[in-house]
C-alpha cells in the first residue's frame, strides 16, 4: 500500500508511515467511492512530484502519437478515396456515333430551293422568255452548295471520330495504369492499417501511465498540454485546470492542420537523430534510477520503454512522414 499523505510505499500492515509519520490505518468499511477517491489524490500527488524532464518528455510522445495517429488517419481516408475514384473509364458508349438529321435539313432546304427555282424559271420563261440554262445554272449552283456543305460537315464528323477514338484509347491506357495503381494501394492499406494499430497500441500503453484523465486523452488536449507544459514552470494539475477543450478545439483546428506536418517532421528528425535519442534514454534512466518511490519509480520504467516504442515507430515508418 501506499501513504496517505506522502504517497511513498509501505507495509500493509503499517498504521503510521515511516516517512511523514501519518497514520495510514484502513478502515474495512470503506465504500468503492472512497478508494476511487483515494486513488485520484494518489494520482494527484504523483502529478506534483513528477520530475519534469520526464514529464516533458512523456507529453512530447503523447502529442506525437496523436498526430501521428490523426496523420496516418487522413492519410488511410485518402488512399481509401484514391481506391474508389481509380480505374473507371469516362466514356461508358465506347464508339462514335454520327448525327445525320442536319445533313437532312440542308438537303431539305436545297431540294426546296430547287423546286422553287424551277418554279420561279417557268414563270419567267413563261413572261419573258429567260433561257432555261440560266435556271439550270442556278439549280446546278444551289447543288453544288449542298454538296459542298455536306462534304465539311462530313469531313468535320470524321475528324471527331478520329479525336474520339484517340480519347478512347488514351483513356484505356489511363484506366490501366489507374487498375495497377489500384492495386498497389489495396495491397498497401494492410501496411498502412498495421502502422495505425501500433500507434494506437502506443498511445493505450502511454496513456496507461495515468497521468492525463480519460477526458483529455485526444489530440487537442495533447497539443495543449505539452505547449502549456513545455513553455511554463505550471504543474500538468495546473495545465489540466486550463484545458477548456471546447475552447481549444475551435482554436486548434486550423493550427493543427497547418503544425501537423512540421511537427511530423520534426519528430522523425528527432528519431532518427541518436544524440537525443541518447540523451532521452539517459535522462528517463536517471530518472529511473533516482527515484526512491517505488511507484514514481515504476510509471519512469514504464515511460522509458513507450519512449522506446515511439522513437522505433517513427524511425520504421515511412507513413509518418508527411
Amino acid at each position: 500500500m501506499f501513504c496517505f499523505n506522502c504517497g511513498k510505499e509501505i507495509n500493509n500492515n503499517q498504521k503510521f508511515c515511516r516517512y511523514c509519520g501519518a497514520k495510514n490505518e484502513v478502515d474495512n468499511d470503506l465504500t468503492s467511492s472512497s478508494n476511487e477517491i483515494l486513488n485520484d489524490t494518489q494520482s494527484q500527488q504523483i502529478n506534483t512530484v513528477f520530475n519534469r524532464d520526464v514529464l516533458n518528455n512523456y507529453l512530447y510522445n503523447i502529442r506525437t502519437l496523436e498526430f501521428s495517429k490523426n496523420s496516418l488517419l487522413n492519410k488511410k481516408q485518402i488512399v481509401l478515396q484514391q481506391i474508389n475514384s481509380l480505374g473507371y473509364s469516362n466514356y461508358a458508349n465506347r464508339k462514335y456515333s454520327f448525327d445525320l438529321s442536319g445533313y437532312g435539313d440542308i438537303w431539305g432546304c436545297c431540294v426546296g430551293l430547287v423546286f422553287i427555282e424551277v418554279i420561279v424559271g417557268a414563270l419567267l420563261n413563261w413572261i419573258f422568255d429567260v433561257s432555261w440554262i440560266f435556271i439550270i445554272g442556278c439549280i446546278t449552283v444551289a447543288i453544288l452548295i449542298a454538296l459542298g456543305i455536306t462534304m465539311v460537315g462530313l469531313i468535320e464528323d470524321f475528324n471527331k471520330k478520329k479525336n474520339f477514338d484517340e480519347a478512347v484509347r488514351q483513356d484505356d491506357i489511363r484506366v490501366i495504369n489507374e487498375l495497377k495503381k489500384r492495386e498497389q494501394l489495396n495491397n498497401h492499406l494492410p501496411d498502412l492499417e498495421a502502422e495505425i494499430d501500433k500507434i494506437e497500441n502506443l498511445l493505450t500503453e502511454s496513456y496507461s501511465v495515468n497521468l492525463i484523465p480519460s477526458k483529455f486523452r485526444n489530440i487537442y488536449a495533447a497539443y495543449f498540454l505539452y505547449d502549456f507544459i513545455s513553455t511554463s514552470t505550471a504543474s500538468l494539475n495546473e495545465a489540466l485546470l486550463h484545458c477548456d477543450l471546447d475552447t481549444i478545439q475551435e482554436k486548434l483546428d486550423t493550427v493543427i492542420q497547418q503544425q501537423e506536418e512540421i511537427i511530423m517532421e520534426l519528430a522523425y528528425q528527432n528519431a532518427l537523430n541518436e544524440k537525443i535519442v541518447r540523451q532521452n534514454e539517459q535522462m528517463l534512466g536517471h530518472a529511473i534510477q533516482t527515484e526512491n518511490n517505488t511507484a514514481l519509480a515504476a510509471q519512469y520504467t514504464k515511460i522509458a520503454a513507450n519512449n522506446t516504442g515511439v522513437v522505433a515507430a517513427i524511425q520504421m515508418s515511412e507513413y509518418l512522414r508527411p
